[in-house]
């Protein structure tokens, strides 16, 4: 971390039914803590491994490695995916567990076999600046890719190559990219204050209007009956959208107190959430704007993910 204290991934359990309970912290190799900011956290589709990245949100730092980490046993001796010739900003597992994608400061996409630690294919090149953020489908035949050079990317997740050209439309850094649990839908946040909704199939924009924040959109999740899209913000509020009408968001929550830097459904009426205010919050949306449940972490949380009953987040 910046300030010299120990980054972990923070380990938290039982997010449905509150309290929020740290069961343990994740470091490297040997259980130590990352050197610099935890950016990016995935469980695995069965829950049993949790990898991680770490480096500075700026692209320095002197991790490039991915961790795979036993949730079962956090105290043993981490796996190390390296290739990566700068900070790796996101990664996330295929549905069937087999393959890890990551994208990096380095402006390339790699795609791991979980089993072997090894590389499946060559370097997944085209973006010409970092690689911000990188998601699966559902179906796990494509991988998403939002870069500095505002572009998102649609690529084959088998040979790597592009399905489509380039989607074009922000006019900055593209932050944060999700896929619907249905797959049809691609949503994109940036640093333009927008998110753009897009048709997985084509690229084409879904809605010709974007949707509206007043800062960085940094996070992006979409209900299990893709009727509901949370976005979150540096400005620092989650606003939710209807996503069968988008003319204006349907409510607002701003309990935080500082940038929110992830977000995700667990319910299609229970949300999470993590900030630079060391918070993570649940949130119930029968209960406008009312947190539920809160975890205070001792550093800002810079990326959370939930599976089952637990989530991940990571701090600085």
């Amino acid at each position: 971390s910046e300030n010299g204290s120990a980054s972990h991934v923070r380990y938290v359990a039982t997010p449905k039914h509150g309290p929020i309970d740290e069961t343990s912290q994740m470091g490297g190799q040997h259980g130590s803590a990352a050197e610099d900011s935890v950016l990016s956290v995935a469980f695995s589709p069965n829950g049993q491994t949790l990898a991680f990245s770490s480096g500075s949100a700026f692209g320095g730092g002197k991790d490039s490695t991915v961790w795979l980490r036993s949730t079962r046993n956090p105290m043993e001796i981490g796996r190390a995916l390296l290739g990566h010739q700068g900070a790796v900003n996101s990664i996330a597992f295929s549905p069937d567990g087999g393959t890890l994608v990551s994208g990096s400061w380095d402006n390339t996409i790699r795609l791991w076999s979980v089993a072997s630690l090894t590389e499946r294919i060559p370097p997944m090149r085209g973006h010409e600046e970092a690689v911000s953020v990188v998601a699966f489908s559902p179906d796990g035949r494509t991988i998403a890719s939002g870069s500095d050079d505002r572009t998102i990317r649609l690529w084959d997740a088998k040979t790597g190559q592009p399905r489509i050209t380039p989607m074009t439309t922000h006019s900055d850094w593209v932050r944060s990219v999700t896929f619907s649990p249905d797959g049809a839908i691609i949503a994109s946040g940036s640093e333009d204050k927008t998110v753009l909704l897009w048709d997985a199939a084509t690229g084409h924009l879904r809605e010709l209007k974007p949707l509206k924040h007043n800062a960085s959109v940094t996070a992006l999740s979409i209900t299990p009956d893709v009727r509901t899209l949370a976005a979150a913000s540096w400005d620092p509020k989650i606003l939710l959208w209807d996503l069968r009408d988008t003319s204006t968001y349907i409510m607002e929550l701003d309990r935080h107190l500082g940038p929110v830097f992830g977000v995700e459904f667990v319910t299609d009426n229970m949300v999470l959430s993590c900030s630079d205010d060391s918070c993570l919050l649940l949130w119930d949306l029968r209960k406008p704007n009312q947190c539920v449940a809160a975890f205070y972490a001792p550093l800002p949380l810079k990326c959370l993910h939930y599976h089952n009953t637990s989530v991940a987040a990571g701090d600085e």
